[in-house]
């Protein structure tokens, strides 16, 4: 990737649940929450050649005692989750920011 770029978005909590939605602000990438689960598909039209090293993705809950997790990282999408402390999926709406 020839410059470097940050891209972020709020995500609420029933944001794609229905059919993969799109996220304000970032055209092209959007946001596809798995059946009943809090899992989260963020896709994006990056076309990374080295996911783990041309992406990093942080993201927060905006619930407190809610944590959210990156679990991987792809060339054109990335998954989040999101927990209780006592590891139950948990609803919440959450922020990230990826750097590429």
């Amino acid at each position: 990737m020839p410059t470097s770029a940050i891209y972020s978005a709020k995500v609420e909590a029933g944001d794609g649940f229905a059919a993969p939605a799109a996220l304000a602000g970032l055209p092209g990438w959007t946001v596809f929450k798995q059946q009943q689960t809090e899992i989260y598909e963020i896709t994006h039209n990056l076309n990374l050649n080295d996911p783990a090293l041309d992406m990093q993705v942080v993201a927060t809950s905006m619930t407190p005692g809610v944590s959210v997790v990156v679990e991987s990282v792809d060339a054109n999408s990335f998954r989040v989750s999101a927990w209780t402390s006592q590891l139950a999926a948990a609803e919440t709406d959450f922020m990230f920011i990826a750097h590429c």
